[in-house]
């Protein structure tokens, strides 16, 4: 392939580039704003209950532990 075929591509690619990084900056801005900040931290309702019920489970199977190393 000869360098007049390259130049387009060349410039295409360049073009792409550029446009694929205002893109990539400008979603990083509109993600970062304080107030979607926060939504975005923010932890699903089932995973705040499936923590409740894991740390009953873990609390029972730490006193059972000790039922059982005093035996």
């Amino acid at each position: 392939m000869g360098v007049i075929e390259q130049v387009p591509k060349i410039i295409i690619m360049e073009v792409v580039q550029s446009t694929m990084d205002l893109l990539q900056s400008k979603l990083i801005q509109s993600l970062c704003t304080k107030a979607n900040m926060e939504d975005l931290l923010k932890e699903d309702e089932k995973m705040q209950e499936r923590r409740k019920v894991l740390k009953i489970k873990l609390e029972a199977l730490q006193e059972a532990r000790e039922i059982s190393n005093q035996l």
